[in-house]
């Protein structure tokens, strides 16, 4: 097993997928950072003939084995038992990362009139 982190970086993470092809890998699980060229990498993957599987991150538009959860709903739940617990929310996410994108709209969807989103409380990293 090798293990390789692109930190977000789509550079990173094609030369980190190329150097593990290179070395000729049996397989690939991938938390991609979703950027539009990830499409040519994978697609690349697929003419070495390597399987892949993607965690927790769906790459729009890519035909793949995908192992993860419905964020939004994920969002929502928790956010629904947060409110239970007490009347103070935040929202920490990257704006530009699929999971954390559905786990915002499923802390607004829990959220209800009483209980309004206060935009200093949504914080975003990356």
């Amino acid at each position: 097993m090798m293990i390789s982190i692109s930190e977000e970086d789509a550079q990173l993470e094609r030369d980190e997928v190329k150097l593990l092809l290179d070395r000729r890998v049996d397989a690939l699980v991938l938390a991609s950072a979703q950027t539009p060229a990830c499409k040519d990498l994978f697609r690349a993957t697929e003419e070495h003939k390597v399987p892949y599987v993607l965690i927790d991150r769906k790459i729009a538009g890519l035909k793949a084995n995908y192992v993860g959860v419905n964020d939004a709903t994920v969002g929502q739940i928790a956010t629904e038992h947060l409110i239970a617990c007490g009347p103070l929310l935040a929202h920490i996410g990257g704006p530009k990362i699929g999971s954390a994108i559905g786990r915002m709209e499923g802390y607004r969807r829990a959220s209800r009139p009483s209980i309004s989103i206060d935009g200093s409380f949504v914080v975003y990293f990356c």
